[in-house]
């Protein structure tokens, strides 16, 4: 991937990817941040599902997001 900014629901499987925003919603800003989401942590998209919601490898750990949620985070590659 190039180290272009696309939200989650556009990105890529397997390549890791760092977080770069993430939703303007407080509540759930801070959901995220309890479950180990923040900015310029790394994630990624292990599985895309058939109603568009995504499973993630989160620091090390497997989290299902929706495709609304997936739209409001954004990501970016990781250079190299």
């Amino acid at each position: 991937m190039q180290e272009s900014i696309v939200a989650l629901d556009q990105a890529p499987l397997g390549e890791a990817l760092i977080i770069v925003s993430t939703p303007q919603d407080p509540i759930v800003a801070h959901k995220m941040m309890t479950l180990g989401w923040s900015k310029g942590g790394q994630v990624r998209v292990l599985k895309k599902t058939v109603g568009g919601a995504r499973i993630l490898d989160l620091n090390g750990s497997r989290v299902a997001i929706s495709k609304a949620l997936a739209r409001t985070v954004c990501v970016e590659g990781i250079p190299g």
